[in-house]
């Protein structure tokens, strides 16, 4: 009898203890990924560049005195290049320094003057064939709970640009004895400064994307003129000035060593 007894407290005590709820696990954290951003780094990027031309100009014909005028004008061009560079990561603080070349496609920016004694006109012409900035770049690091490995930046430092210049005299319509269409071109590499931002995003332990905006600004250029002179030495004499910026948005990728 004892013995039924015990068997049948045992079949209760495991009948309950099969009945007794699991306590619940503790939730897991949830991890980001961390990178460190120290390192050398090389990508690629493309993009569009608003090629901005301004430009003093001075037209004299042969009976009144020069006429001066600024003229303006703008043109986007596609681009495409290289970059390489280096950072330092401090706690969320990422310093380091760029350098980049890029080319340009596209004609330039142009601009027109009416010519008024032989009925001509004077034309301007300014092509960036190629940039390359040499800069340094502050960033932040965005909360990664928020953002993942993502930072923003400030950049600026050097620039310098392969520039095509042009200037002309042509279309002369009046009746007085015409002179030839004249013209004249300058390729040069001129310097200046850049200034921008944009930010970057590891997506992997050693690939980032980025979008970047700079403003580049080239200086003044040697300054150029023609002279077209007719038949009875009549000359008129058109000069410029050249002045040429750009504005520019790309995207680009980057490798981490």
């Amino acid at each position: 009898m004892q013995d039924q007894i015990k068997i049948k407290g045992y079949l209760i005590a495991g009948m309950t203890g099969s009945l007794v709820v699991p306590t619940a696990t503790a939730a897991q954290p949830v991890t980001t990924p961390s990178f460190s951003w120290t390192g050398f780094y090389v990508g690629a990027h493309v993009g569009f560049a608003q090629q901005d031309l301004k430009q003093d100009t001075s037209l004299a014909d042969p009976y009144s005195l020069p006429v001066t005028n600024a003229l303006s004008s703008s043109r986007s061009s596609f681009m495409g290049g290289a970059q390489a560079g280096y950072n330092w990561q401090s706690g969320r603080i990422v310093f380091g320094y760029e350098a980049d070349i890029s080319g340009l496609s596209g004609g330039g920016s142009s601009a027109l003057v009416n010519e008024p004694y032989f009925g001509g006109q004077g034309s301007v012409t300014s092509k960036i064939g190629w940039l390359s900035t040499i800069r340094g770049r502050v960033g932040y690091i965005l909360d990664p709970h928020i953002f993942g490995a993502t930072m923003i930046y400030a950049t600026g430092g050097a620039a310098i640009a392969g520039i095509k210049n042009s200037i002309a005299l042509s279309g002369f319509t009046s009746t007085i004895p015409r002179p030839p269409a004249v013209s004249s071109s300058e390729s040069t590499v001129k310097s200046g400064w850049t200034l921008g931002g944009g930010f970057e995003h590891r997506f992997a332990q050693h690939w980032s994307v980025r979008a970047e905006g700079l403003y580049v600004d080239l200086g003044d250029a040697t300054p150029q003129s023609v002279a077209a002179t007719n038949r009875f030495s009549k000359t008129t004499r058109f000069s410029s000035t050249f002045k040429t910026k750009a504005a520019i948005g790309r995207v680009g990728v980057n490798y981490h060593f």
